[in-house]
């Protein structure tokens, strides 16, 4: 087993990296040109590394594919491997990104036509703390691991047909795991732990970022209807809500100044009261979050939460943030994201100019204009409607 540096900057690689045909392509001429300007692993000559990367992808592809033609036309079904489809790949901020291996946690194809799925990866070094180590017997075509932790929402017709699927037994587990990290199976590998300065960190980031890639697609089209959807509330001003939530508690105030009804809620910081005492975990970076109910357009009741932040990281003018935030409410009839950047001085906020939110698994991911890369201070508001 090699060790996990090496195991990371293979997994970047193969996550981020244009595979041999998108090199050649001429069209694609621009964004190569682009990422071979940023990756450390690209910017050598290309020429010598092409036959090895013709060599690993045909290893990968071998290794992953089954030799059973599957019709197309298979219905999804929970404990299914598939792959994201191929013409989902491409670029962003100069990567590109190929898609990953999933495994069908649940399907609503017939009715809202999406899937709940787990993201997967076949080199077990970088697996983790609620990672679900799979052997080749157990998945039929090949070792790798599910990443229990990270689950998302995908149109049904993004998936390519089924490549494998596990027994009952260990999907079973895998749903255990879902909901309870720490429930593992007694015949699964047990992951070591991760470290201060663990490469399986800066993994995990990177697995977020490919999630998102494709799951912004995904949801596009239901991001575009609800993106300048405002908050339906009575309050007329920014001072009418911070007055309603000062009658629920006056130790609730706004540090800054702030211009609208959205910066006001994404802004307002509740008392250490709300927030009930855990213990703290070294291996997670964590920021408090509030949860704003309201019911009929009114501010109804409020509550402190967690929200774990995967990563920050620098894009095109500016910095991004992605993260989970934990202890959702079930079933609420709406839900609206608002994330806030402190200025440097700590005098006004600014909300998230784009935003991507899984509603019922409590990722997200915002992006912030700005100049700033160190000492970002997040807000992380969510309103309910009830």
């Amino acid at each position: 087993m090699h060790s996990r540096k090496l195991a990371l900057r293979m997994a970047k690689q193969y996550r981020q990296c244009p595979p041999p045909d998108i090199v050649r392509d001429p069209l694609q001429q621009d964004q190569n040109t682009l990422h071979f300007s940023i990756c450390p692993y690209c910017s050598t000559d290309l020429s010598s590394d092409i036959p090895f990367w013709d060599k690993l992808s045909q290893m990968i592809v071998k290794k992953y594919s089954k030799t059973t033609v599957i019709e197309p036309d298979i219905p999804i079904l929970p404990g299914q491997f598939r792959r994201i489809k191929t013409g989902l790949a491409g670029w962003k901020d100069g990567f590109y990104y190929s898609p990953p291996l999933i495994l069908v946690l649940e399907s609503n194809e017939s009715q809202s036509n999406t899937a709940l799925v787990a993201q997967t990866f076949h080199d077990i070094t970088l697996a983790g703390p609620e990672d679900l180590i799979l052997s080749a017997e157990q998945t039929g075509y090949g070792e790798l691991f599910v990443q229990c932790w990270h689950i998302y929402t995908l149109k049904a017709d993004y998936l390519e047909p089924p490549s494998g699927q596990i027994n009952p037994d260990i999907f079973n587990a895998v749903k255990r795991m879902t909901k309870n990290p720490n429930d593992l199976p007694d015949w699964a590998l047990m992951p070591a732990p991760l470290t201060e300065h663990d490469p399986r960190k800066y993994f995990r980031a990177l697995e977020v970022e490919t999630g998102y890639f494709f799951t912004s697609q995904s949801v596009a089209r239901l991001i575009e209807d609800l993106e300048h959807q405002p908050i339906p509330m009575v309050y007329s001003s920014p001072d009418e809500v911070i007055q309603a939530l000062n009658e629920k508690n006056d130790g609730i105030f706004c540090p800054v100044s702030v211009d609208t009804i959205e910066q006001a809620l994404a802004a307002v910081e509740l008392p250490e009261e709300y927030y009930p005492l855990a213990a703290a975990d070294k291996d997670k970076k964590t920021i408090a979050a509030k949860f704003i109910f309201i019911q009929n357009q009114k501010i109804m009741d409020l509550k402190g939460a967690e929200a774990e932040i995967y990563s920050v990281t620098p894009v095109s003018g500016g910095v991004a943030v992605s993260g989970k935030i934990h202890g959702l409410p079930e079933n609420p009839d709406q839900s609206f994201f608002l994330c806030s950047l402190f200025s440097e001085d700590h005098t006004k906020a600014s909300l998230a100019e784009k935003t991507e939110w899984d509603p019922e698994q409590g990722f997200f991911y915002a992006e912030f204009s700005t100049d700033r890369v160190s000492d970002l201070d997040f807000r992380i508001t969510l309103v309910f409607e009830t």
